[in-house]
């Protein structure tokens, strides 16, 4: 795994936690689009074990919080959990 690959899917979840602790809002549309470039280019980077595990993360990602002051969603404490599975896996491998 490149560098980029290994830094982009690091800052993802340090911005899913921002997403946690500040409250969704447009942090969190932001989060639901970075993922979902990181998704195509660890496609494109024949990452398909990431990349399978990213898809759960979004599948589950309703990307909901599109205004400033509406909080998190239900499941993004879930979602969360499962990118400090990634996070782990991401570490492992450097």
């Amino acid at each position: 795994m490149s560098d980029n690959i290994n830094n982009r899917v690091l800052e993802l979840v340090r911005l899913h936690r921002s997403v946690i602790e500040k409250g969704g809002g447009l942090l969190c549309r932001r989060f639901n689009e970075e993922a979902s470039k990181l998704l195509i280019d660890l496609e494109e980077e024949g990452l398909f074990n990431l990349s399978d595990r990213l898809m759960d993360v979004l599948s589950r990602c309703t990307g909901a919080s599109h205004e400033e002051q509406e909080g998190i969603c239900e499941k993004g404490r879930m979602v969360q959990k499962m990118l400090e599975g990634i996070e782990k896996k991401v570490k492992e491998q450097k």
